[in-house]
């Protein structure tokens, strides 16, 4: 199981108006001999540092090796 939190801030030449992209993700994973099955998810506010461009994102994962 893992968390990760990130903040990123662009600095622009221009005068415009800059937003902060912040980034929560929390990953878990189980494996058993050669299979792993995993869940992921994604939440980021202000993609493209654009105010109220939130995404989310959110992935299971099945890997098999033999």
């Amino acid at each position: 199981i893992s968390y990760g939190n990130e903040k990123s801030h662009r600095n622009l030449i221009t005068n415009a108006t800059e937003y902060d992209i912040k980034i929560d993700t929390i990953q878990a994973a189980y494996t058993m001999g050669g299979m792993t099955i995993a869940y992921v998810n994604n939440d980021a506010d202000n993609a493209n540092y654009t105010i109220g461009a939130d995404r989310s994102a959110q992935q299971v994962v099945l890997s098999v090796a033999f």
